[in-house]
């Protein structure tokens, strides 16, 4: 019996996956001013590598795009990594292979 056919009972069940775009810390007044529609600027853009979780557990790296107007983000690797993807585009590039 495969994995796949090992685990076939659970694949329709729903989770919730987290695509983590960026944090950032923010003082109390600054959330406090915050109202509907206001901005919170992020450091990354389309095109660069970010963290994907499931529970709270990393599963993978996918990348930033655009898709009519609005942000989505790409699968690239799904499988147990390093701490992050994000960091450089080299670290990205080795996503999936060997960590020593």
């Amino acid at each position: 019996m495969t994995a796949l056919e090992e685990i076939a009972c659970f694949t329709s069940v729903p989770v919730d996956v987290e695509a983590e775009l960026d944090r950032r810390i923010l003082t109390v007044r600054q959330i406090l001013q915050m109202e509907p529609g206001s901005l919170i600027g992020m450091k990354r853009s389309a095109g660069e590598n970010i963290d994907l979780y499931v529970g709270g557990t990393r599963i993978g790296c996918g990348e930033i795009v655009v898709v009519e107007n609005s942000l989505e983000c790409a699968s690239r690797i799904l499988s147990a990594m390093p701490n992050t993807c994000h960091e450089k585009r080299s670290t990205w590039n080795r996503c999936g292979r060997s960590w020593q």
